[in-house]
């Protein structure tokens, strides 16, 4: 529990330097929200099973109608760019499981989710910006630390 409301404030302060993004910090910050945290292995976050885990969260998103501020970072941005070259919007508008069309009909695909990328490894942010225009997810906000070794 420490570690949980730790790591939240950590995001929160990180995002919230010079006010980059309100919105992400204000929905943050409502009592009863909550967060999940997909941790991959280092060397593990091109492997197909970590793509898989992620964009079955996507899908869940998706089918719940649930708006998503996505945080990614470090080399989770490769992860994240193997999930969105893998997405067609237009697969949940034509998909076999009607639950599912019928949200992202209703949803309009993924414009609900919202991605933020904190100090992204192994891609550039062009291409994610890219990858998030191709796929109807909303670009949030890149924080770089510009004393980042990595």
């Amino acid at each position: 529990m420490v570690a949980g409301n730790r790591l939240i404030s950590h995001i929160i302060n990180g995002f919230n330097q010079g006010g980059n993004d309100t919105e992400f910090t204000a929905k943050s910050l409502v009592k009863g929200d909550h967060y999940s945290m997909l941790w991959i292995q280092k060397g593990e976050h091109k492997v197909d099973a970590s793509v898989r885990q992620l964009r079955v969260m996507f899908d869940q998103a998706i089918r719940a109608d649930a708006p998503v501020g996505w945080l990614v970072h470090g080399e989770g941005a490769q992860t994240f760019a193997k999930v969105a070259e893998g997405i067609n919007p237009s697969e949940y508008m034509q998909s076999n499981n009607s639950e599912l069309a019928s949200v992202a009909e209703k949803s309009k695909g993924l414009e609900h989710q919202k991605v933020y990328f904190s100090n992204p490894r192994g891609v550039s942010q062009a291409k994610l910006k890219k990858l998030c225009e191709n796929t109807g997810i909303t670009y949030g906000i890149a924080n770089l630390n510009p004393t980042d070794m990595g």
